[in-house]
């Protein structure tokens, strides 16, 4: 029963806290009738703001779909190239030793 009773003095602090404040008074819709128009102004902005945002989402999810597609291309041109090197040094590789080897027995110069 003991956090029971600390829950309801803290609530009950909460509470006090509030009043002091004014924010629980009765009768103060007016005041916040005068905040109206400024509250329909951000709201508006807030909506243009979503709009340009969305557009803009938009652009970068364009452009990264861009990107990965050329790094996925760039990438398997890589692959190529690197086969085709690793093929070209290899026929290099044995045609050197091919020269080697008729020069050994004095075929060639």
């Amino acid at each position: 029963m003991a956090p029971d009773i600390r829950s309801a003095e803290r609530d009950l602090r909460d509470i006090d806290t509030l009043e002091k404040k004014g924010v629980t008074g009765a009768g103060k819709l007016e005041d916040h009738e005068a905040l109206q128009p400024r509250l329909e102004k951000v709201l508006k902005r807030h909506t243009e703001d979503r709009a340009r945002f969305r557009a803009l989402d938009q652009r970068v999810t364009t452009l990264l779909e861009q990107y990965a597609t050329q790094v996925d291309t760039f990438s398997e041109l890589f692959v190529e190239w690197s086969e085709t090197i690793a093929e070209i040094e290899e026929r290099v590789s044995k045609l050197e030793k091919e020269k080697a080897d008729k020069m050994k027995m004095g075929l060639t110069y």
